[in-house]
């Protein structure tokens, strides 16, 4: 795997049809390259597959501990919400009227249940948006299978190509022994 672009890892000749020319054979080492594509592309999707798992199990993780700290917060900002609320109406002189007991309800229908509503939104989109990136990732793995009218084609092409075979007389300066 830690191996650069356009290295190859070819295996013996012995696991080759050679077809007696003593070299692999276009189709052998088209195959092995299509094996070993095959298996990193394995690898890299188990890995993030993996990666995704754990997303997914951290954040069902801490969901409740999330949703405890929102629900502190929520409360603590509630209280001091009614708090600020009952001063302005000590300080206009309301306080002693039927207008300072509706003080908790107007909190809690103003800001606590917007605020607990928001933050279950807040958990499920987290949980969703690791969701919808695993299953993107999933509906883009292509698996590649080989495209053999380009291997007939380089069979075809390697065939007809002409060989060129010089021995040593023909080269100027030479004699034969």
């Amino acid at each position: 795997m830690g191996r650069r672009i356009g290295e190859l890892n070819l295996p013996s000749k012995s696991n080759f049809n050679t077809g007696g020319s003593g070299s692999p054979s276009l189709v052998d080492l088209y195959t092995k390259m299509g094996e070993e594509a095959t298996t990193a592309n394995k690898a890299r999707e188990n890995e993030i597959r993996n990666i995704y798992a754990n997303i997914l199990s951290s954040i069902s993780g801490n969901e409740s501990s999330l949703r405890a700290s929102g629900l502190s917060d929520i409360e603590t900002q509630s209280k001091n919400l009614i708090g600020q609320e009952t001063q302005n109406l000590i300080s206009s002189g309301l306080y002693g009227t039927t207008t300072a007991s509706g003080v908790p309800t107007k909190v809690a229908t103003q800001f606590t249940q917007p605020a607990r509503m928001k933050l279950e939104d807040l958990i499920t989109q987290r949980k969703q948006t690791a969701q919808l990136g695993m299953a993107d990732f999933i509906e883009r793995i292509q698996n590649a299978y080989p495209d053999y009218s380009q291997l007939a084609q380089a069979e075809a092409a390697k065939a007809s190509a002409p060989t060129i075979t010089k021995t040593i007389n023909s080269y100027p300066g030479f004699k034969s022994l």
